[in-house]
């Protein structure tokens, strides 16, 4: 399979306990051993400083501003370092994106929704929108009884969540970008599956050459 479009850039976004990791790694995996591409994958906050701007959120109680302001810094850090790598794969998965920041610290209701999607723009270039946004949905509570040992951010309880939610959901009504909600309660499998579908139709846009057409792909076309 070879791409006209390269890289694409499909991100992961949802609330903390919806799956995202597991379900870009699943993809990773199979967009490189099914569909033969070369994948890159990034999570956020990320880079060398993604570490310790997640400590910081954590360890102070910081302004909305200078979290916004942390988290591009990470975003900075993170493009540069994989710049060369992403120039030369074909998708870049991504475990969060600018959506989050939108949606964590409620950009909109601060008056800075605007100036961070120009920030992000200016760090990430063309990979500040991605091509496919997939946003795993489900009810806060089962999404909180999957977190473990939770930091500060995972230990806001049900009602800032709830809000956060409601902010991507929002997003994804309102949004012009490719945002897809998926069942995030399914069993981890039928998501993938549904990944898989958004997945390959994202890919049949952009292709130049179809490559072999595998049974995966078979019923992925005629949505069995």
């Amino acid at each position: 399979m070879k791409l006209k479009t390269t890289p694409l850039v499909i991100a992961f976004e949802g609330i903390d306990g919806s799956g995202k990791t597991t379900q870009a790694a699943s993809l990773a995996k199979w967009l490189t051993e099914t569909c033969g591409l070369s994948v890159v994958q990034i999570r956020e906050p990320g880079g060398s400083i993604g570490p310790e701007v997640r400590r910081l959120v954590n360890d102070y109680s910081l302004p909305s501003l200078t979290k916004v302001l942390l988290f591009m810094a990470a975003r900075a850090t993170l493009f540069n370092e994989q710049e060369e790598a992403i120039r030369h794969c074909d998708v870049v998965i991504t475990d969060r994106s600018v959506l989050s920041t939108h949606a964590y610290q409620d950009t909109a209701r601060h008056g800075l929704d605007t100036w961070v999607n120009h920030t992000s723009r200016m760090v990430a270039k063309e990979l500040s929108e991605p091509h496919l946004t997939l946003l795993l949905d489900l009810p806060v509570s089962i999404a909180l009884s999957r977190i473990s040992n939770p930091d500060k951010i995972e230990s806001q309880g049900v009602d800032y969540f709830e809000c956060v939610r409601y902010r991507y959901l929002k997003a994804a009504e309102t949004s012009t970008q490719g945002i897809v909600v998926v069942p995030a309660w399914a069993p981890v499998d039928s998501i993938g599956f549904i990944v898989q579908n958004h997945v390959m139709a994202l890919l049949r846009r952009h292709m130049i050459e179809p490559g072999p057409i595998t049974p995966t792909d078979r019923s992925l076309a005629s949505g069995s």
